[in-house]
């Protein structure tokens, strides 16, 4: 079975006179009925906790080390929280039943595609189409401002910015109380 892979996408951030090209490889998202948890393996797409290594078994009963469990937004409509970090893992995988649990949604499949909507309020959150047997989600223009990185990155990518001013740019590091990164 092949999966797709996608080439790497750059986005520019311009404030003031300053511009900084934040660069990265976004890969395809699957969904996955199988899945019990949310599975990605390239550390650009999730923000991390501290490391909590342990072990799951995949579908063909090998083991594979979770380094890390934390957050990510395929879609700006769409944020996944406890996805597990598995860097041997050529796949990002949805798991469809944490999803409909975590965010109150439901997911209809279509012989070619699927759509994925918000059970309060009607609203279509995430779109899809079946390829070789999978189903991938399709990608938002906006999707690369939304991911995720570490602090360290981003704050190398923007120019070595302050504290106050990378909390201005990156509202989802307000948290930091340093850059001893």
């Amino acid at each position: 079975m092949a999966v797709q892979q996608t080439s790497a996408a750059a986005t520019l951030a311009h404030i003031g006179n300053s511009t900084a090209c934040i660069s990265h490889s976004v890969g395809s998202w699957i969904l996955d009925s199988g899945a019990s948890d949310h599975v990605v393996g390239n550390p650009s797409l999730i923000m991390l906790p501290p490391k909590i290594p342990h072990n799951i078994t995949l579908t063909n009963g090998s083991k594979a080390q979770v380094t890390g469990i934390g957050q990510t937004s395929p879609l700006p409509s769409l944020s996944l929280n406890y996805v597990l970090f598995v860097p041997s893992s050529p796949f990002n995988l949805i798991s469809i039943s944490k999803l409909a649990l975590s965010l109150n949604c439901s997911a209809t499949f279509c012989s070619d595609s699927f759509f994925i909507q918000d059970q309060r309020t009607g609203k279509t959150i995430a779109t899809g189409s079946e390829s070789q047997g999978l189903y991938y989600l399709h990608p938002h223009p906006s999707t690369i401002c939304s991911v995720s990185t570490s602090p360290d990155i981003i704050h190398r990518r923007l120019g070595h910015p302050s504290l106050d001013k990378l909390k201005v740019l990156v509202p989802q590091l307000s948290h930091l109380k340093t850059l001893c990164l």
